[in-house]
């Protein structure tokens, strides 16, 4: 969850950069109640600052959160990556959002006896049921408060 000092520093962040967008009180009261409670600083500071990187105009919120769930790794990075474990034999570690994927798709035992031929097959299920999970994570209120130090904000208030 940000602090109002992060939420504050970030959108001065694109405020400055970008200072033709008309950036009122009610705006900021808007932003301040979809962000702060769905976000951690990190990754507030990460959707600013690929914001920043990526884009023209200042950021809808819409943005805001696309930016923050393309940080992650796509469903079919981590297909592979489970399809590497399955072939070592070893359950690898999962986010949530890749062992709800998982689950959905009959579990890990059930995956790993798949064979190659019903892989793709399968794949549509999972990245249907991982995009889900990730969203939801994502967009999720937050009954945690989550603290980061300072340092952690160190390149969005540059």
């Amino acid at each position: 969850m940000l602090t109002e000092k992060e939420f504050m520093a970030g959108m001065g962040v694109l405020m400055r950069a970008y200072p033709d967008y008309e950036c009122t009180a009610g705006t900021v009261d808007v932003y301040r109640d979809r962000l702060c409670s769905r976000l951690t600083p990190k990754e507030w500071e990460a959707a600013v600052n690929r914001h920043l990187d990526t884009c023209k105009w200042f950021p809808k919120i819409s943005e805001i959160f696309k930016a923050v769930q393309d940080l992650g790794p796509s469903a079919q990075e981590v297909w592979s990556r489970l399809i590497a474990a399955a072939e070592d034999g070893e359950e690898p570690e999962m986010d949530a959002a890749t062992a709800q994927a998982l689950a959905v798709i009959g579990g890990w035992e059930e995956f790993s006896r798949t064979s190659y031929d019903a892989l793709p097959f399968r794949f549509k299920e999972f990245k249907a049921a991982y995009l889900e999970a990730r969203e939801a994570q994502i967009t999720a209120d937050s009954a945690l408060q989550i603290e980061q130090p300072d340092k952690e904000l160190r390149q969005i208030t540059r």
